[in-house]
């Protein structure tokens, strides 16, 4: 199993930034209730696509769609998951 914390929690865009226990960010949409800013969380290692991730206090399953892994920063991993998701909105025209 791989560790997150929570760093930012975009509620109005439901996006999350997460920092894995690599050190490293990754951008990913939420499908249900937004975790707050500080929650860890555990699950399978950063992944494009689906991903169930659950809360380490309450057991909560937070579901999600990775949409950019693998950043130093974590404003380098939203600048690459707006793009992405520009990318992923153009191509289905």
């Amino acid at each position: 199993m791989h560790k997150y914390r929570v760093v930012e929690s975009r509620t109005a865009e439901s996006q999350l930034v997460l920092q894995c226990s690599t050190g490293r960010f990754h951008v990913a949409q939420g499908l249900n209730q937004l975790p707050p800013v500080g929650t860890l969380l555990f699950g399978a290692v950063p992944h494009l696509g689906f991903g169930a991730l659950t809360d380490t206090r309450s057991g909560e399953v937070c579901r999600v769609i990775f949409g950019s892994i693998n950043h130093p920063r974590p404003d380098v991993a939203l600048h690459q998951g707006r793009d992405a998701g520009r990318q992923t909105s153009a191509g289905s025209d």
